[in-house]
């Protein structure tokens, strides 16, 4: 478990790279540079390292590449993994394009997958959420302002009709 793990971080640090330097190639470890391709989910990057080594005249030792990359396919191509690997989004090689290695990887990426759709979606809705929330808390805001109480009118007192009597009397 621990040579998996550590050869998973050297996996990870070896993707970040295009290639090998051509110092690189002097010291280079093909098993282990297969294996850890093959475990980062690249596809074989032979052709890179003959392109980038042959630059200072080294060939590399592709029996020994091919032979630990397809280990290290076989150890990343798995229900599990497929299933991580999905769970991350998009996933673009074909490391675990070969029989026997492809259906269970297959099976758990479409697992994988499914779950980052459905998160993806949730963190949209989510989004759409505190937009909304963002825009009622400023309508509430407008129309507080806008409810000021209106000063109040004085009410004009009511005229005193003249009495009937009064009129009797201007007669």
């Amino acid at each position: 478990m621990k040579r998996v793990m550590i050869i998973s971080g050297l996996s990870l640090l070896l993707a970040s790279c295009a290639s090998l330097e051509p110092e690189e190639c002097k010291t280079a470890d093909w098993e282990r540079l297969g294996y850890a391709d093959a475990m980062a989910g690249r596809d074989i990057r032979l052709a890179d390292y003959n392109k980038d080594c042959g630059k200072i005249g080294i060939t590399p030792n592709e029996q020994v590449y091919k032979r630990s990359y397809d280990q290290g396919a076989k150890a990343f191509c798995t229900y599990e993994n497929g299933r991580e690997v999905g769970k991350r989004g998009s996933f673009d090689s074909k490391v675990c394009d070969k029989p026997g290695l492809a259906e269970p990887f297959k099976k758990g990426y479409i697992e994988g997958y499914d779950y980052y759709l459905i998160q993806q979606k949730l963190a949209h809705q989510q989004s759409e959420i505190r937009e909304l929330e963002k825009k009622l808390k400023e309508q509430e805001n407008a129309n507080k302002s806008k409810q000021t109480p209106a000063p109040e009118q004085p009410q004009e007192p009511e005229q005193n009709p003249v009495p009937e009597q009064s009129k009797e009397l201007d007669n």
